[in-house]
């Protein structure tokens, strides 16, 4: 079906965008070479153990979920697309909310069936119903709650989740541009400054999957060297 002219005069205007699309790594390809690097060794660290016999099921699919999240999220950035990169991270948060408690579930498993007990208790029960179910205000409020003195931090991941939330749902102060060549005008701060939230958040993140993993999978996920370099990455300036 030939299509009509009108909306063909838009289809070849988009043509033309995408041949002068402005990448953020052309326009600032040391920023994105970092977030790049900070990506690909995040993905390495949580794909490392995918050789040795799962541990459990849903361990596996939160796993997987924030890989998901953290490849997609090269390309939103790379186009500028921030409100939907927004989206990702907290999806991300969430998926680590549920590995967090999963795996907290397995090391009690685990402790008490060292001393001989094999019944689930009501803690192992509990952690696993919050992990599993698609209650999201339960979820980060109950692993807040329960992380709040051993990990610190999580409350940081809570105040981010809530602020990323806010991407998600409809509200009057969406500011994202609504025609695509506009994207090419957003302002270099608001990028720099976006992407500064992101990696914050992947360095809060990843401190404690590198120790949660070990723990689980007794084993290495990342070399001192690689380690040491993630860390220069993270703590690189962006604005």
């Amino acid at each position: 079906m030939k299509i009509k002219k009108d909306i063909l005069y838009d289809f070849e205007n988009y043509r033309e965008h995408l041949k002068q699309r402005k990448l953020l790594i052309d326009e600032m390809p040391n920023v994105y070479e970092n977030y790049f690097s900070i990506i690909y060794i995040a993905i390495n660290i949580l794909l490392k153990v995918d050789k040795y016999k799962t541990i459990s099921k849903n361990e596996k699919i939160f796993r997987t979920k924030i890989v998901e999240n953290l490849v997609k999220s090269i390309d939103l950035i790379n186009i500028k697309y921030m409100r939907d990169t927004d989206k990702l991270f907290r999806s991300l948060i969430e998926a680590f909310f549920k590995l967090m408690l999963e795996s907290e579930r397995i090391k009690i498993f685990n402790k008490n069936k060292s001393e001989g007990i094999y019944s689930a208790t009501d803690e192992m029960i509990t952690l696993k119903k919050v992990a599993t179910q698609n209650k999201t205000g339960r979820l980060t409020s109950y692993t807040k709650e329960y992380f709040g003195k051993s990990f610190p931090q999580v409350e940081k991941l809570y105040e981010y989740y809530s602020e990323l939330s806010g991407s998600v749902h409809v509200s009057d102060q969406y500011t994202e541009p609504l025609y695509l060549i506009k994207y090419n005008e957003l302002e270099i701060l608001d990028i720099c400054e976006n992407i500064h939230k992101y990696i914050t958040i992947l360095d809060i993140v990843l401190d404690k999957l590198i120790l949660m993993l070990e723990e689980l999978y007794n084993t290495k996920v990342i070399s001192r060297e690689n380690y040491i370099y993630l860390k220069q990455l993270l703590n690189k300036e962006y604005l």
